[in-house]
């Protein structure tokens, strides 16, 4: 049997209007729709009484947000002089994001049920996170080991917020009122972009000659 070579670089798809609907799908991890997302649900569980739930979820996404924006802008400074994977430059935010964003929304919403509707939850989040990380790979907006790194920054969130979550009990509320305003908001939000990376790059370099970082 000839062994067959697998493609190296992400592969053209040949569905029609194949790339539009991966955009559709990455820009469901756009920080500015996570933002949004955020902001809504915050705003939403504060009203219900959920403050632990609601700033945990806040806090939570700020942390990872600003874990993945130190990372991303030490690999633009200081990636060509350490020894760093070349296929490292840039660790995916949006993977990181989604994971802990949609992540732990979907931990409040199935702490709330049992049985086939908190499987259904799980699994609806995790295909969601899963499906945002491959379109990374197939835009070419990523290599393999970037999604990786942004998956494992954003499960670490994920996981202190769950186990924060836990310590004292899931707060218990009706979802729906829930579900209908995230899905809104991604809905209304999906679209608008923020030039996040273009912004860390150019502040990382002006970083880097303030202070001379990572200079031979």
């Amino acid at each position: 049997m000839q062994n067959v070579a697998l493609p190296t670089q992400p592969v053209d798809f040949m569905i029609p209007h194949a790339k539009t609907i991966l955009i559709a799908v990455t820009d469901l991890g756009d920080s500015l729709v996570l933002s949004g997302i955020v902001l809504i649900t915050t705003i939403y569980l504060i009203i219900l009484g959920c403050r632990r739930s609601a700033f945990i979820l806040l806090g939570t996404f700020l942390i990872t947000g600003l874990t993945i924006a130190l990372l991303k802008m030490f690999f633009f400074s200081c990636h060509q002089y350490f020894s760093l994977p070349d296929s490292i430059h840039s660790p995916s935010g949006h993977a990181a994001l989604t994971t802990v964003v949609w992540g732990v929304i979907a931990s409040l919403i199935a702490a709330q049920y049992s049985g086939w509707r908190r499987r259904l939850t799980i699994y609806a989040a995790t295909a969601l996170i899963s499906g945002i990380a491959v379109t990374r790979w197939a835009l070419h907006f990523h290599t393999t080991n970037e999604i990786v790194a942004g998956l494992l920054v954003g499960l670490l969130g994920l996981t202190t917020a769950h186990a924060l979550l836990e310590l004292r009990g899931a707060q218990k509320f009706d979802p729906r009122g829930l579900i209908v305003a995230t899905l809104a908001a991604a809905l209304i939000l999906n679209g608008f972009r923020l030039p996040a990376e273009g912004f860390m790059q150019i502040f990382a370099r002006k970083v880097q000659a303030e202070l001379s970082l990572c200079m031979p």
